[in-house]
C-alpha cells in the first residue's frame, strides 16, 4: 500500500517548513548557547595554557639567576 503524502495541500498550511522553523528556533534556544560557552571556555583554557608556559620561563630565568654567586633570591635572617 502506498502513502500519499499531502504537504499542507488539505489544511493550507505547509506543516514542513513549521516543523522545520520550529526545529530552527529549539536549536537557537538550547544549542547555540551552549556552543557559544564552550567557545569561551576554549579560548579560557587556551589563556591558562599560555599562563602556565610563561610561569614555567620565569621558573627557568628564577633557576638561573638563583644558581649565580651563591644565590641571588637566597634570604639571610639574623636574631638577636
Amino acid at each position: 500500500m502506498t502513502l500519499i503524502n499531502f504537504s499542507g495541500i488539505a489544511s493550507g498550511l505547509d506543516t514542513t517548513a513549521i516543523i522545520r522553523a520550529i526545529t530552527e528556533k529549539e536549536r537557537e534556544t538550547s544549542i547555540v548557547p551552549l556552543e557559544s560557552r564552550v567557545s569561551s571556555l576554549q579560548d579560557t583554557n587556551a589563556a591558562f595554557d599560555q599562563l602556565k608556559d610563561l610561569l614555567g620561563d620565569l621558573g627557568s630565568a628564577a633557576s638561573s639567576f638563583r644558581a649565580i654567586n651563591g644565590g641571588g633570591l637566597s634570604f639571610l635572617a639574623s636574631s638577636s
